[in-house]
This record gives C-alpha cells, structure tokens and sequence, in this order.
C-alpha cells in the first residue's frame, strides 16, 4: 500500500486549513526506484541511461477515491531499457518527468521485485498502485474520509478537481469524533456555544515534517450555561450545526467540564494536526 510524501503531507494541511493554496500538478510521472524512495524522496532511482526515463501516467487516475485510497485504473507502460536498470523494487509519483528532478507525490513498494535487463519494457498493472491515507488512532487525531477523498483526487485524479474549503471553524465536542465526520458529539448551540473562525497563515503555523499547530490562541466565547464535558474538538467548514465538511479532528490531552463563566482558550501551538 502506498503513502504519501512529507512534501505531499505539508501541502495538504496548508491547502485545508488555508494557510497557502496547494495547486496539484498538471501531470505526475512515475518513477522506478531501486530502493525505498522514503518520505522524503532520498532513496535511490533508477539510473538516467540506458533509455531509462519516468513516465507520464496523469491519465492512469480516473476513478475517484473511495474509503481513504486511490488506485491507477490504466496500465503504466515504461520505456523500453536498452540495457540494465537494476533490481526495482519500488516506485515513486513525482510532479516532474525529469529525472532527479521534483516533488516526491506518493510511494510504495511493488508486490515483487524485478530486475529490468536490456530490452524489457517494464508495465505496472492496472490496481498496482495504490495510495492510502490511513485513520490515526494514536493519538486520537486525523483527517476525515471526506477530507482524505477530496485531496486525493486534487492529488492525482487525471481531472484534478480543485477542493478548497471557504473558511475554516473550530468545534468543541463532548465525544469523539470520527472518520465519517459525524458531528454528534458537537457540544448543543447552547449557553453562548458557538464554533470559532480560526484559519489562514495569521492563525496557523506553516506545516513541517506532516505537523502544523495553531499560530495563535484559540478564545472561545465565555460561556452563559453549560457547554458539557469538553473532550474533542473538530475542524469544519461552516459555523451552523450540523453543517459544514468535517476536515480535521482530535481529542484534547485533557477533558474539562465547561459552566457558565468559564471561557474555552487553546495556548498556542496546543492545538497540533499531523498526517505523521
């Protein structure tokens, strides 16, 4: 099963929570590694000779994601060696088609290895690529299947359809949030309870290494009653109940009974979002 990139990781958490607008590649190339590319493209590719080259394979993604992956529908046809490229054992998806060259996209390993001599042309199958975005369970944090779905087309589908959120709020909740984004547990839109706007490069560190953190403190309104025992809290994209995309979400290291008077405050860097 294939992962993404720290590159792709980063731009995907500032594209959502509207720290800078990620625009995918036109096209995404597949290259042939002979070692595990890793998450930061350092492992080793093929060789530039003997007719080696990375392959265009846009128009290989055409069916949408569906539970957190997505898989090339095409068969991958690569050039045809005129001589020996050695053992390749993985694969990579950059956003160039030159060689050392780019942003590591995805990478994976291939079920069985293949050592590729003079005159072989080298195909992935149709299903033999595929990329996940797994649900975190430790810590109790991570981004909705919704949220996964949608980037991981803007990501690779051949159409490249844009998703990006109008504005970003912050919801408290007595109960976990989940994967399917269920908003349940939201505290009741009482006692003053109200989701909070918290978005963009003012309010949110650029991501590094898969992890960003809120930039600057997140101030709830002082309660008028009872808001629950706040444990959760989710990201979305309205500040009605019960609307919005759920993108984002995670539980607090602590959980705190919330009265009248009190006021809900995230410190700085508190509120940490990672894809690691």
């Amino acid at each position: 099963m294939g992962k993404l990139s720290i590159y792709s990781e980063n731009a995907w958490l500032n594209h959502v929570l509207k720290v800078s607008v990620w625009t995918p590649p036109t096209d995404i190339y597949l290259a042939l590694h002979t070692a595990d590319p890793t998450e930061d493209g350092s492992g080793a590719e093929c060789a530039n000779a003997n007719n080696y080259s990375r392959t265009v394979c846009s128009s290989m993604f055409t069916t949408p994601a569906a539970t957190r992956i997505i898989s090339n529908d095409g068969l991958i046809t690569c050039a045809t060696a005129s001589g020996t490229w050695g053992t390749v054992t993985s694969w990579g998806i950059w956003d160039s088609g030159t060689w050392g060259a780019g942003n590591l996209i995805a990478f994976g390993d291939f079920a069985v290895s293949k050592a590729v001599g003079n005159g072989q042309t080298p195909k992935v199958a149709i299903g033999e690529i595929d990329i996940s975005v797994p649900a975190l369970d430790t810590p109790v944090r991570g981004m909705t299947t919704f949220c996964a779905n949608e980037m991981l087309d803007m990501s690779f589908l051949d159409t490249n359809p844009a998703y990006t959120p109008a504005a970003i709020y912050v919801a408290l909740g007595v109960g976990l949030a989940d994967d399917a984004g269920s908003m349940t547990n939201e505290c009741a839109f009482t006692g003053s309870y109200a989701r909070l706007q918290h978005e963009g490069t003012a309010n949110w560190d650029t991501a590094s290494v898969s992890v960003t953190a809120n930039k600057t403190a997140i101030t709830f309104v002082t309660a008028t009653g009872s808001w629950g025992t706040v444990s959760d809290y989710f990201l979305t994209t309205t500040s009605a109940e019960d609307t919005g995309d759920m993108l984002l979400y995670g539980s607090f290291d602590a959980s705190s009974a919330v009265i009248a008077d009190d006021q809900v405050n995230v410190p700085i860097g508190d509120l940490d979002i990672t894809m690691a």
